[in-house]
């Protein structure tokens, strides 16, 4: 710690036991005085806590960065969770296999583990929003739910079980259910950002901005390296209130994991803002045999936006397309 006028500054570092290799470091500088320390010092683990335990936070990534050298049969099925994290940032196509495999595994390894029948609902329920396996999305999604719900029963207040269910029963229109699932989740745990994008997300899909986008904003600012997604419902929030410089930056921050989506946001942006080699270039990143470039009501649909959501940005990214297809020809 240390102290200089009306200001201290007090370290924070994680270090690796058996390396001594430093694996994250922080700074903290408050104001000089008693009621700023004891603030501090009621606030600071709670801080700390959210920055090293959130899902893409230093222990987790530490884990996953030495999962080669541990023994699959030591802990295998929580590794299995952890990796899932690291598929659920893209959802790509090429992993969901391999992943599926894995968690059905660790699922029949260990029966009464919480956090992988979580992480089991979820992927099936991407199997039925991104078509995967070519099963019928609402028996994938059924699937998904008794998983889900498998980890409730096993640990009623598991936050991460909480979110998958609140997920699945958003993707089945459930709309209701699925936001009260999601505060619960954000009351047992409002310091996880992934829990706050989760209800943020959610509250945003069905309209309520005005208190979506600030939870999306806070899980953004708590995070060391946000999801795309988190960004996607702040770009679309930047479009409908005509900041369209603004609406570029958060969708090319959201562009990071590859997403579909964020290209298409960057080509309807650039558009508005007249930058047309700049549109052109990111709708060409979206394939021509997407559901988003073929149908892209139906790519609205089965997100759960509302109509009016859906009319509006259908119209944008009609127009973006069109343009890029033109732009093509030319």
């Amino acid at each position: 710690m240390l102290s200089e006028g009306t200001r201290t500054e007090i370290s924070v570092r994680l270090l690796e036991a058996e390396t001594n290799e430093v694996v994250w470091s922080e700074s903290y500088e408050v104001p000089l005085a008693p009621g700023a320390i004891m603030s501090l010092r009621r606030d600071v683990s709670s801080r700390i806590a959210t920055v090293l335990g959130q899902p893409y936070g230093a222990i987790s990534e530490d884990l996953r960065a030495r999962d080669a050298a541990l023994a699959p049969e030591s802990i295998g099925s929580y590794l299995c969770v952890l990796r899932s994290y690291n598929y659920r940032r893209s959802f790509s196509a090429a992993a969901f296999a391999p992943m599926r495999a894995c968690l059905e595994a660790a699922v029949e390894r260990d029966p009464a583990y919480a956090d992988a029948w979580a992480m089991l609902g979820w992927i099936y329920m991407d199997d039925g929003r991104f078509g995967f396996s070519g099963g019928e999305a609402q028996s994938l999604y059924r699937q998904g739910e008794e998983a889900a719900a498998r980890a409730i029963e096993l640990e009623p207040d598991n936050v991460l079980a909480l979110k998958a269910l609140s997920s699945i029963r958003h993707y089945m229109g459930r709309y209701e259910e699925a936001e009260a699932l999601a505060r619960r989740g954000a009351e047992l745990n409002p310091h996880d950002p992934d829990t706050l994008a989760q209800l943020g997300w959610r509250l945003a899909a069905r309209g309520n901005f005005a208190e979506g986008i600030p939870l999306l904003q806070q899980a953004i600012e708590r995070s060391l390296d946000p999801p795309g997604w988190y960004f996607h419902l702040l770009a679309m929030h930047r479009y409908f209130q005509g900041d369209y410089e603004a609406m570029l930056t958060t969708a090319q921050r959201s562009a990071r994991d590859g997403s579909q989506y964020s290209q298409a946001l960057i080509a309807l942006a650039a558009l508005r803002l007249a930058r047309p080699d700049q549109a052109a270039s990111a709708a060409a990143k979206v394939p021509s045999d997407s559901v988003l470039r073929q149908n892209p009501g139906a790519f609205f649909a089965r997100h759960g936006t509302t109509e009016a959501i859906a009319q509006e940005m259908v119209a944008g990214l009609r127009e973006a397309f069109a343009f890029g297809d033109s732009t093509d020809a030319d």
